[in-house]
């Protein structure tokens, strides 16, 4: 019982507890929405510093980059609180990036970055994904949702055509099995026998949910994620021929049955491609623009946490919205949106560090590289994969800071890049030396007899 409750299981746990949200113990604490997600971070952030972590992750470059970036990030946030228009809201983003960063701190101190523990990481998003996708077949069987006070009421999605799940709109489940196909990929890679059979089973089963999500750029994401693995990071011949069939089918469903299906994002679809086009694609464009002008007009510092939406408002922004609320709207663009509040600096810190891992993912790919093995190389494949769904994750909804998710998504990605890392650096060490290497296993080897 003992080896049960061990720490390491909370790295299993931690996806579980992010996916459920508020449904999983809520609490709120003077304006501060408190969950067990968030509760279990508060408690092991308190024995979580870089100078107490025995497996030495201090020492891993690209974990001790993120970790600063994070210091950069809160910093300019807390300073931007001076300028900021919405004073509670803006303290309230900086509480989640807060505990996105936290989250990081436990997971490295818990070792998930480890190869004994990287696989519980695993583990705990196939649980997590099964657990939403029972609570979406039951909305789907019976016309209802699950109820909570502490997510915005969307009537117009309560038509039984849409699931949300544990998630706080459609759109939010959509994004959470975006981010969550990648580690269902992982594990088909990693099952054998009749288990490849259902991992398959479960990506097949995404891809089913996602259509009763309503949103159109998570099902995109979804599918450039499938073609991305397939024709680019896998490229083994009989992979691709089988990728070509599925896309072929695909082509043919999608232009003789989807689109004239009663689904939601069917409609949403319909609708983008008329002559008429999408009155929600052009005020995202504008949006965009909108959010950038803002990054140029303070000078590059942002019009503070969480003023996004109160300048689109009330300030002359230059590009016209085609949908005007009267409270502002969202950027729609987790990047747009950390530039024009939180400033330059920590948008460029969090460009920089997506695409180091990028690098490293990469060249962890490479089969020629000494010292490469396939857990490697798998590893770095679907690191890729999931940087991928990231890009397509970060321009659904209005607001990811806020996400449970989407934090434990960009923990995880380090998690597995920190990993990816202290694999090239060991191989590259040992290719440097491989004398002195052989000679070090001699020794070893005289002295165990």
């Amino acid at each position: 019982m003992k080896g049960l409750f061990a720490p390491r299981w909370l790295i299993m746990l931690l996806p579980v507890l992010a996916a459920l949200g508020p449904y999983a113990l809520p609490l709120n604490i003077a304006g501060i929405n408190l969950f067990a997600f968030r509760i279990l971070i508060l408690l092991m952030a308190a024995f979580s510093t870089p100078l107490t972590s025995a497996s030495g992750w201090w020492f891993n470059k690209l974990a001790r980059w993120t970790m600063l970036l994070g210091v950069l990030w809160l910093l300019c946030g807390m300073v931007s609180l001076l300028w900021t228009p919405r004073l509670s809201e803006g303290m309230a983003d900086i509480v989640s990036i807060g505990f996105g960063f936290a989250l990081l701190l436990v997971l490295l101190n818990l070792r998930a970055h480890e190869s004994q523990n990287l696989h519980l990481l695993r583990i705990g998003w196939i649980v997590a994904f099964l657990a939403t996708a029972a609570v979406a077949v039951w909305e789907l069987a019976t016309g209802q949702h699950l109820d909570s006070s502490m997510y915005e009421d969307s009537p117009h999605y309560f038509d039984g055509t849409v699931v949300q799940s544990t998630l706080a709109r459609p759109e939010q489940y959509g994004q959470f099995l975006l981010v969550a196909t990648p580690f269902l990929l992982w594990s088909f890679y990693e099952a054998k026998g009749p288990m490849k059979l259902i991992y398959a089973g479960f990506v097949a089963a995404a891809g089913v949910l996602m259509l009763f999500t309503a949103s159109r750029l998570s099902f995109i994401g979804l599918a450039a994620e499938l073609l991305f693995l397939v024709f680019v990071f896998d490229r083994r011949w009989y992979v691709m021929l089988l990728g070509l069939v599925v896309a072929t089918l695909g082509y043919v469903w999608w232009t003789h049955a989807f689109l004239s299906s009663d689904l939601r994002i069917a409609d949403k679809f319909t609708s983008a491609l008329s002559d008429e086009g999408d009155g929600s694609i052009k005020t995202r464009i504008a949006l965009t623009l909108n959010g950038l002008w803002m990054v140029y007009d303070t000078g590059g510092r942002g019009v503070g946490a969480a003023g996004f939406p109160h300048t689109i408002a009330n300030a002359d922004v230059p590009f016209r919205l085609e949908r005007p609320k009267p409270e502002g709207r969202l950027a729609h663009n987790l990047w747009v949106q950390i530039a024009s509040e939180y400033g330059i600096l920590p948008a460029i810190g969090l460009i920089a560090l997506l695409l180091l891992i990028a690098k490293v993912a990469l060249e962890a790919t490479n089969r020629k590289s000494p010292g490469r093995s396939r857990e490697v190389r798998v590893l770095g494949m679907i690191t890729l994969v999931g940087l991928v769904g990231y890009l397509f994750y970060g321009v659904v909804t209005g607001d990811p800071l806020r996400h449970s998710v989407h934090w434990m998504f960009f923990a995880s990605l380090v998690i597995m890049a920190a990993h990816l890392y202290k694999a090239r650096a060991t191989s590259s060490s040992a290719a440097r030396d491989p004398q002195g290497r052989a000679l070090a296993s001699g020794v070893v080897a005289r002295a165990l007899r």
